[in-house]
């Protein structure tokens, strides 16, 4: 399967719109570095790439990205997205409480059947042990946090290849 640029421009828009002040996920560089390419290698530069190769700001990307024309396959931008967060937390370079609020926000975006319970923002008690200490009532048992993760991000692997190229990212 081979990802649309409707389909990477979701990539880029979820990137983009679920970053934050302390951490972009991506910058504005790697999508006009992309829709860049696509002006050079097209006959026609067409509006909506110059938008986003002239885009200054977050919200005019974004703004950009949402006239990305053409269909997307169900769920590939997103699951392009999940696989990329996949990457950043093998790396290191994400920790686990950024990566359940990141995984939480998205997760209207997933795959229904991909449903992530263990990963809510709330989360500090890994076992039943732990949350019989905090006090916590008929603890139900729970999954290791970091075991969900890894679990959930193992249905996306087959989507890394996908990935477009992004700074600072190996």
């Amino acid at each position: 399967m081979t990802p649309t640029n409707r389909d990477i421009a979701e990539f880029y828009r979820l990137a983009l719109q679920y970053s934050d002040s302390n951490r972009r996920l991506v910058q504005l560089t790697d999508v006009t570095a992309w829709v860049d390419g696509l002006i050079a290698s097209s006959d026609i530069a067409y509006e909506w790439m110059i938008d986003i190769s002239f885009a200054q700001s977050t919200e005019d990307m974004l703004r950009g990205l949402c006239h990305v024309p053409g269909m997307t396959t169900n769920y590939l931008g997103a699951s392009i997205f999940a696989s990329y967060l996949r990457k950043l937390w093998l790396s290191g370079a994400i920790q686990r409480d950024e990566i359940c609020r990141l995984l939480w926000n998205i997760r209207d975006e997933i795959r229904p059947e991909h449903d992530i319970p263990a990963i809510v923002p709330e989360v500090t008690l890994e076992d039943v042990e732990a949350s019989s200490v905090g006090g916590v009532r008929d603890p139900k048992n729970f999954t290791p946090v970091n075991d969900a993760i890894d679990a959930f991000f193992s249905l996306y692997d087959e989507f890394s290849l996908m990935i477009p190229p992004i700074s600072g990212v190996s």
